[in-house]
């Protein structure tokens, strides 16, 4: 902001000064003249000829020094044409042969004035150098706060652009100011050409690039990238009624329009001019995508690409058809200055943030960006509860329904994309077993999964398969993770079809201590000490009670003898008296069993499927189960179903 007003200001200085430097109105500006401290007789009234000219005007009735400014109370000084001191010793400044007197002390303030608006300047300079300079700093500081100049490309809608007002605003602008407010500084954006966008990043113009740059291998050796926030494919548009089809596209028969710069325009050169398919001068490029948009109008082109949510938007809004698209997968980010770690980084957090917070989903709605149909897919944070895992699963069904399995399934296999945040990442499958995409595991796409079993002994696939058919759920298994060397862990999973041909999941790595957190283990012990302190009908009753002390939200008692007949269940009464010992889940898991084992241990982790007396659905149901006396045990757990609860620490 100051390197815009510095020119102004440093065009002012000259008149600031000439201004400082005169007299008061009335007087003339005299030249300085340099002299030594005036001698004694200088200083005596009586001796100077300015004292005989005192006389005259009292003579004639004028007050000495009549003309002349004065303060209130304060002497009036004469001054000795040749020596240039006044009778208090005060340098005076008359020019040769003019009566005209300068105060001394009014010549000093107005030197004042003038050193202190020099250093203003010098201070504004200072700052708007660092504006312009190649180094990592904020622009510049602003009531205490740091300043970083944003560069965007005002032509990109949603993402980047002007209203109707002329400010620039969008998706990743509102991103931007979330981010700044978040982090302290005060974002200041400017409207760079994209083709000149990242030259005045290197050259420390701008501060950071926002305005829906795709990370590309050619560009990462010029900047540094933030982890991405979208991922978009290239849409192709034609006039509405022009009969060009996707065939004459990829046969390069068409004149392409494409943003100069743009991943559109790199993919047209790359896959059809290179190729042979396209004479070079039938690929038009275009400054923004305002002029892509009229050379097409104008039909100067027969066909446009460009990124999916831009054209799509487009052709919305204009006599354009959609004709077809190239998945191409590509992911936005923010650039910063090469080793520029600390402005990256700040970003980083910044964007992990605003992806975990109600805003990321209200940006995403205003701007249509969030929707099936949008041309692309938000990136989000790592999903930390079971509603989380659930939508992230979710959202990425609906990106492969509106992009098609191929590109679906190519964006799931890709590690560094969109449905890759950490270890959680989206795997999918068929309804046969055989593993479609993998992403950190690309040897085993093409495996069939469905004999396989987990360190215990579960049949995972077989498990997911089924939830899949009947709509979705969530496992708990044991599974390589990825950022441990392929270390067998704990993972819970959501999993849900995508059509009649394919299913995905997504997981979190867990821990039994996550899963068994301190308010259910101290349940299951008060509940132990309730037993061991009362006869053991007594205490039975209590658990049996639905409206008993042992209920608590979601949690309840339940208790078996060791040869696996139920002994309370509050919510089963019927149940009550049987033996359970070879009953399973509808996974085919022998629980009672397990649960009779880990008892017998001294207690332990048991998962199972079950239905929730609260919602009469079957879930998932992780229990911890303790021993009593060594004749029967108790335990207590929670559904997994979508909702706050926690799968990480």
């Amino acid at each position: 902001m100051v390197s815009r007003f510095l020119p102004l200001l440093l065009a002012l200085a000259p008149a600031f000064a000439a201004r400082c430097m005169q007299p008061a109105a009335g007087l003339a500006l005299p030249a300085v003249r340099a002299g030594n401290a005036p001698p004694d007789e200088c200083i005596s009234r009586k001796k100077t000829k300015d004292r005989e000219d005192e006389d005259e005007n009292e003579a004639n009735g004028k007050e000495p020094g009549q003309g002349l400014p004065r303060s209130r109370n304060v002497p009036i000084p004469y001054i000795r044409r040749d020596t240039g001191f006044d009778t208090n010793s005060n340098f005076l400044s008359p020019s040769p042969g003019v009566g005209v007197l300068v105060c001394h002390r009014c010549m000093m303030k107005r030197i004042v004035w003038i050193t202190v608006f020099i250093g203003i300047l010098a201070v504004i300079a200072v700052f708007s150098a660092g504006c312009l300079s190649g180094k990592t700093a904020p622009a510049g500081v602003t009531a205490g706060r740091p300043q970083y100049v944003i560069g965007v490309d005002t032509d990109y809608r949603p993402f980047t652009y002007r209203d109707g007002q002329g400010n620039i605003t969008g998706f990743d602008i509102e991103a931007a100011r979330w981010i700044a407010a978040r982090k302290g500084f005060d974002p200041v954006f400017v409207d760079v050409s994209w083709d000149d966008i990242i030259p005045a990043l290197e050259q420390g113009k701008i501060d950071m690039i926002y305005s829906g740059m795709t990370v590309t291998p050619e560009r990462e050796g010029r900047v540094d990238f933030t982890r991405p926030y979208y991922v978009v494919n290239q849409s192709v548009a034609a006039r509405t009624g022009s009969n060009v089809s996707m065939q004459d596209f990829h046969a390069g028969r068409l004149r392409v329009g494409a943003q100069a710069g743009s991943t559109g325009a790199a993919w047209v050169a790359e896959n059809l001019v290179r190729a042979g398919l396209m004479p070079a001068e039938n690929l038009v490029l275009y400054p923004g995508v305002p002029s892509l948009a009229a050379g097409l109008e104008r039909g100067e082109v027969q066909a446009i690409i460009g990124d999916a949510p831009s054209i799509r938007l487009m052709a919305g809004e204009k006599s354009f058809t959609l004709i077809g698209g190239v998945p191409t997968g590509e992911r936005y980010a923010i650039a910063v200055r090469k080793g520029d770690t600390r402005t990256r980084e700040m970003m980083d957090d910044g964007l992990s943030q605003l992806m975990k917070d109600p805003s990321w989903n209200l940006f995403l709605e205003k701007y249509g960006l969030g929707a099936a149909g949008s041309g692309g897919v938000p990136v989000r944070g790592r999903p930390e509860t079971t509603e989380e895992l659930k939508t992230y699963v979710d959202e990425a069904a609906s990106f492969a329904l509106s992009h098609g399995r191929d590109a679906a399934i190519a964006a799931f296999q890709d590690p560094d994309g969109p449905f890759v945040t950490g270890d959680t990442y989206v795997y999918a499958l068929d309804y046969s077993g055989v593993a479609l995409a993998l992403p950190f595991q690309p040897g085993l796409v093409g495996t069939n999964f469905l004999p396989l079993r987990d360190a215990t002994g579960k049949p995972y696939t077989d498990i997911e398969i089924r939830l899949a058919r009947a709509g979705g759920g969530f496992i708990l298994y044991r599974y390589p993770e990825p950022s441990e060397n392929g270390t067998s862990r704990l993972k819970i999973s959501y999993v849900r079809p995508v059509d009649d041909t394919c299913w995905i999941g997504a997981g979190i790595y867990t821990d039994e201590d996550v899963l068994i957190d301190p308010e259910l283990r101290e349940f299951v012990n008060n509940a132990r000490e309730y037993a061991l302190s009362h006869a053991r009908d007594d205490a039975l009753a209590a658990f049996n009670d639905p409206a008993g002390p042992f209920i608590s939200g979601d949690l309840y008692v339940f208790a078996y003898d060791y040869n696996g007949t139920v002994l309370a269940w509050p919510y089963r009464p019927d149940q009550v008296g049987k033996n359970r010992y070879n009953e399973t889940d509808m996974m085919g898991s022998y629980h009672v069993r397990e649960m009779i084992a880990k008892a017998r241990q001294g207690g332990g982790m048991v998962d199972y499927y079950s239905t929730n007396p609260f919602t009469n659905r079957t879930a998932l149901k992780v229990s911890t189960v303790v021993d009593v006396d060594g004749s029967w045990f108790l335990g207590a757990g929670r559904y997994i179903e979508p909702g706050p609860l926690r799968l990480v620490s």
